[in-house]
């Protein structure tokens, strides 16, 4: 866990009811089309949601036996938010889902520079805002064989020859 948050736990969740979720949001409503009446829909809408509240407060009231001092008066005070977090919980998915079917949408490409050019420019952005002016820097040898250049304000990389004949 990262300082009480429980990703694997969030994943699980998440993932095992998402399918449930998705079908019920729709679902649920359509049933009145197909004859259902609509006493019916409300009370089986409600059974889920007193459901949903029962995960909540085994939810908090696990946290309420694990915390100590000011977290349980915390808990104590917030203990209608049982009431409120289905609701919240089922928005939260429909924003989560609908980022996850935009990035499966997007198309698969590689926008990162290389590190060490992503070095070099911080490197040489730092130098010019130092100095205010790089053209006057002379050539710099990374290496035996690499030289980085500066012209026109842009940071170059090239090979030249060991032999300079």
């Amino acid at each position: 866990t990262l300082k009480g948050l429980a990703p694997p736990r969030s994943m699980v969740v998440d993932h095992t009811l998402a399918f449930p979720r998705v079908v019920w949001t729709f679902f649920l409503p359509s049933l009145y089309l197909f004859g259902y009446s609509l006493p019916l829909i409300v009370s089986a809408t409600l059974i889920m949601y007193i459901c949903y509240m029962a995960i909540e407060g085994l939810f908090m009231g696990t946290c309420y036996l694990f915390a100590q001092g000011e977290d349980r008066q915390r808990i104590r005070t917030a203990w209608w938010l049982v009431t409120v977090m289905p609701v919240y919980r089922l928005l939260l998915f429909w924003f989560r889902f609908g980022g996850f079917l935009s990035a499966l949408t997007d198309p698969p490409q590689w926008k990162v520079e290389a590190p060490w050019k992503q070095l070099m420019t911080a490197t040489m952005d730092s130098a010019r805002r130092i100095t205010g002016y790089l053209g006057a820097l002379p050539p710099f040898r990374l290496s035996e064989n690499i030289i980085l250049e500066v012209s026109d304000g842009k940071p170059r990389t090239g090979y030249r020859s060991i032999r300079e004949d």
